[in-house]
């Protein structure tokens, strides 16, 4: 489950599921409908390999926020899922590897929200036993 809100010039993402890796999912659903406006469906015809670190897990999770705008921007690639093959998030180095599928988008294609960046601004990846939230702050 995620939410999407104004936040004072920039956009909030918040996230919510059972499992880490499950709420990472959420975050890359997110960034999509920001993009796109609308929760549409994505082919599923383009696969792109991850690495990511992070000096703890709030850090990790802009990294990979940022790279998912990167991909996006330098291959106009949006992923319809994420499937996580590691992830550890002890300090002092929180690790991410994935594989993200989906499709690249016609470059004519018009988006709802071009964002910037995701900022180190209130970004939070709480894990629990029962659940995992996140909160992510865009750039546009």
């Amino acid at each position: 489950m995620f939410r999407l809100s104004d936040h004072t010039g920039d956009f909030a993402i918040e996230a919510e599921a059972p499992t880490p890796e499950a709420a990472l999912g959420e975050l890359v659903r997110a960034l999509v409908v920001l993009t796109l406006g609308e929760d549409e469906p994505l082919r599923s015809d383009a696969s792109i390999a991850l690495a990511l670190e992070g000096f703890d897990a709030e850090d990790l999770v802009v990294n990979f926020g940022n790279e998912l705008l990167f991909l996006f921007e330098t291959e106009r690639f949006l992923p319809s899922s994420l499937i996580v093959d590691r992830l550890e998030l002890a300090p002092p180095r929180a690790h991410l590897e994935a594989r993200l599928v989906g499709e690249r988008l016609d470059r004519h294609r018009p988006l709802a929200r071009p964002a910037k960046a995701v900022t180190h601004h209130e970004a939070t990846f709480d894990v629990s036993p029962e659940r995992t939230r996140a909160r992510l702050v865009i750039d546009l």
